[in-house]
């Protein structure tokens, strides 16, 4: 009965200040030991990403790595603060996984994101710094993260795209043979000497120290068109110099054609009146 009236008995300012003292100095612990674990979590990870820039392991998994193992630091951290504060850690564990699973079915779009993302780390259809084509957006890879992939444009824009996306839609990698073909095609007119302006076009090719002799480049008439005779140009680069041996020949070419008089057709329409 004394211990039912204790128990029934109203709780005074007092018991609750002498309560707060008490628990003060595990607050104070427990915050200490937070900042402490703040700043070994940015030296752990920045340690991680020198560790990772000097291996040998894909560039592509650095940003994964670096996540993962900041997200675990931060739980362990999360967990020893509340034991210091006296929380009990195991209904918090349980209370996390009923979370869990609520949040997984309202964030499917995400985790499909990161599934994605773990099937392209595995799969590899690119690397970061691969020059790629994705449906009609094209960038160089700059990072493969948990949810999305960051292409950078030639015009240094970022386009983030979902991961899942990515794994549904065509990919064209750019960069991942050492070599490409370069296949141009030129126009001359049907008066115009086809020997010589194919002789021009040789020439131009092997004016250029970016075009490869082996394959040999292949200079042949392609078709005869409604106006114009072409030309096809096949010339194996460097992919990373595939742009600028284009235009380079497209500007040279047109030198050679206008120095020896040979024509570029075009279209033109013919208007007659009648009176």
């Amino acid at each position: 009965m004394d211990q039912l009236l204790a128990l029934s008995s109203p709780i005074t300012f007092s018991q609750v200040w002498n309560t707060f003292l008490d628990f003060l100095p595990h607050l104070a612990f427990a915050l200490v030991i937070f900042g402490v674990g703040m700043l070994l979590i940015r030296f752990v990870v920045g340690l991680v990403g020198k560790w990772l820039a000097r291996s040998k392991i894909d560039v592509t998994l650095h940003a994964f790595i670096r996540t993962a193992i900041k997200i675990a630091l931060w739980v362990v951290l999360a967990i020893i603060c509340m034991e210091l504060l006296g929380i009990p850690t195991a209904p918090v564990i349980a209370s996390f996984s009923v979370i869990g699973v609520a949040f997984s079915l309202a964030a499917q779009d995400s985790l499909a994101n990161v599934a994605s993302g773990l099937m392209l780390l595995v799969s590899k259809p690119f690397s970061v710094g691969d020059y790629v084509q994705i449906d009609a957006l094209e960038g160089t890879v700059s990072e493969v993260g948990f949810v999305h992939t960051i292409l950078t444009t030639i015009d240094n824009k970022h386009i983030c795209i979902p991961n899942s996306d990515i794994t549904t839609d065509r990919i064209i990698n750019y960069s991942s043979e050492p070599y490409r073909r370069l296949d141009i095609i030129y126009h001359i007119g049907y008066e115009d000497d086809f020997d010589l302006a194919r002789s021009l076009l040789l020439q131009a090719i092997e004016s250029s120290q970016m075009a490869q002799k082996d394959p040999p480049p292949l200079v042949r008439m392609n078709q005869h068109g409604d106006s114009a005779i072409d030309i096809i140009c096949q010339v194996w680069v460097p992919s990373g110099q595939y742009l600028e041996l284009k235009y380079y020949l497209n500007e040279e070419v047109k030198r050679q054609f206008d120095a020896h008089h040979i024509s570029i057709p075009y279209q033109q329409v013919e208007v007659h009146l009648h009176s």
